[in-house]
């Protein structure tokens, strides 16, 4: 019985295409988002932000990142940062920055923010947006409002409020603040007032109501927040127990390996304390051990020292507690939030990702995985190359992997702290054997449908090639489209 069998021979024309085109990409939408993803026109400067970008790219090209900026009400740049990017195929892209809190927050007033799309380094399209950023209204927190006989000595004035650069306390014993008996300015949300003022008239006296008032200033004395209602409050004479925690201090010079805090009290009361026990939390969490104050006499100052032990890179909050029952139990604790700023080195690593058996062409679109001090994985660019930034020095280990290639071996690498140069890691791959079958169908993907009629009932038995070698190269330029094929021949044994 004769066989029936196709011999399908190909004479295939290298053609390399073009790798990038011409960027077309339209902006089709710029928008400022809230925590609940609704977008705004208006914020207060103690929200989280998001932005969000939407284009339309008409052309392929390699890829399109997107960085956004955001400019103060004086035209000042005040914030950059690069987004995601998207694979440069053509159809709708985007990126989107979540929940970004307002540090950027200089003044009340219009800020604009401006996304860039950004194809081979070069930015191609722009388009901004404004929103307004306020100061909300000052809270004021203690002494409460018609607070009784306040037995701290002397009295520390808090409150809640952000967007001011200062802020400015008054006293008075009248609600109209009309000839007001202390004021006084700072950058913090706490002030004292004078244990022992020279001012005669600035000795707060027991049964005397007493009003106090906060308002926000910016860097020029322009009020930009009011304290919505003044609070008022009397004073009782004591010669009790009274140890306040007056101050936390993060020390000088934190390291990876740990952070340091000290406790500052003081013994405001009528008599000596001695073996006084100060607990430090961090995050809601006990530092152990606690630290015990041997002897403090009346009107003294000490400070403890806690080992915080390594804390991550960012905001935290520390309470420190007076392990004390004495006559004033509201200065007993204080809250402070730190921002740790550790002096981790970083480094990075930039590589290339090629294929084997084309002399050095860079594969697209392969997964860089990398495993250290962090972990990850990045996808390659349109020459192969890939960059992995600002992860802390160490000994990773690398690999390399793409859906039509073999995986690399794992690569040791060390990044050294010694060394600003960053390290460099390559990667070969070799591609995968196709068989008969998934060569079939690559082929019948790319024939025209009138050629796929004429093979209607034949079955692939060779296709001729200098090697198996530059069969399976040929076949995986052609299922990457960077060869074409030009010309078929059908032929019956």
């Amino acid at each position: 019985m004769l066989k029936k069998s196709l011999l399908f021979t190909l004479s295939m024309l290298l053609v390399t295409l073009p790798l990038t085109g011409y960027a077309d990409v339209t902006i089709n939408k710029l928008e400022v988002l809230d925590s609940a993803n609704n977008t705004r026109t208006t914020f207060s400067s103690n929200e989280k932000v998001s932005f969000n970008v939407e284009c339309f790219n008409n052309t392929d090209v390699p890829r399109i990142f997107f960085k956004f900026y955001v400019y103060d009400p004086t035209g000042m740049q005040v914030f950059s940062q690069e987004g995601n990017s998207a694979i440069g195929r053509p159809g709708l892209v985007g990126a989107r920055l979540i929940n970004i809190p307002l540090r950027f927050y200089t003044s009340p007033g219009n800020y604009t923010v401006k996304a860039e799309a950004v194809v081979n380094n070069i930015p191609v399209v722009f388009s901004q947006t404004s929103f307004s950023v306020y100061s909300p209204v000052i809270i004021l927190s203690y002494p409460p409002n018609n607070a009784k006989e306040i037995v701290e000595q002397p009295i520390m004035f808090r409150w809640v409020g952000s967007g001011a650069t200062k802020y400015r306390v008054t006293v008075d014993d009248d609600n109209s603040f009309y000839r007001y008996i202390w004021q006084s300015e700072c950058y913090d949300t706490m002030i004292t007032y004078p244990l022992n003022p020279t001012d005669q008239m600035q000795r707060l006296a027991t049964g005397t109501i007493y009003w106090w008032k906060v308002e926000g200033m910016d860097n020029a004395g322009n009020i930009v927040a009011n304290t919505s209602i003044p609070f008022n409050f009397t004073v009782k004479d004591t010669s009790g127990r009274d140890l306040a925690v007056m101050n936390l201090i993060l020390e000088k010079g934190p390291t990876k390996d740990s952070s340091k805090i000290s406790v500052e009290i003081k013994n405001q009361g009528g008599q000596a304390e001695s073996d006084v026990q100060i607990d430090l939390y961090i995050n809601g969490i006990q530092i152990i051990p606690s630290q015990r104050v041997g002897m403090i006499n009346i009107g003294e100052t000490k400070s403890v020292l806690f080992d915080c032990g390594v804390q991550q890179e960012g905001n935290i909050q520390a309470q420190a507690t007076v392990n004390l029952m004495d006559d004033n139990p509201k200065n007993n604790t204080l809250s402070k939030m730190f921002v740790i700023e550790t002096s981790i080195v970083f480094g990075k690593i930039l590589g290339r990702v090629t294929d084997k058996t084309s002399q050095g062409q860079g594969i697209t679109d392969a997964r860089v995985t990398y495993n250290g001090p962090v972990n990850g994985m990045i996808v390659t660019g349109s020459g192969g190359q890939y960059k992995i930034e600002n992860i802390p020095v160490g000994e990773y280990s690398l690999s390399a992997a793409h859906n039509d290639y073999n995986a690399s071996n794992t690569l040791a690498v060390i990044i050294d702290a010694s060394k600003i140069v960053h390290t460099n890691v390559d990667f070969t791959l070799d591609p995968k054997r196709m068989s008969w079958d998934d060569i079939w169908n690559t082929l019948r993907r790319k024939l025209s449908p009138s050629i796929l009629g004429g093979l209607s009932g034949y079955k692939l038995v060779k296709i001729e090639a200098e090697s198996e070698q530059v069969l399976q190269e040929l076949i995986q330029k052609f299922k990457a489209d960077k060869i074409k094929l030009v010309n078929t021949r059908v032929m019956n044994e």
